[in-house]
């Protein structure tokens, strides 16, 4: 499961360590999203409703590290 945070959030919050401590418990696996420039600012941009290239890279970074197979679906959850 790939849970973004919302434009505020971080992966620290409660709402976000709830759910995920929930989806552990049932067998998932779980990644958080946090938007550019919110927690650890380590990229050179900031989120824009414009721009996708975050999330492409976060979708081919669970697919190349966590997925246990190419056929594996990605569940997107916004919170």
């Amino acid at each position: 499961v790939l849970m973004f945070t919302g434009f505020t959030g971080n992966s620290g919050e409660l709402e976000i360590r709830l759910w995920s401590a929930l989806l552990l418990e049932h067998g998932y696996r779980v990644a958080v999203f946090n938007f550019a420039g919110l927690a650890i600012p380590l990229t050179h941009h900031v989120f824009s409703d414009c721009r996708s290239s975050d999330v492409d890279d976060a979708v081919l970074y669970v697919r190349a590290k966590l997925l246990k197979s190419a056929d594996e679906p990605i569940v997107g959850l916004g919170v």
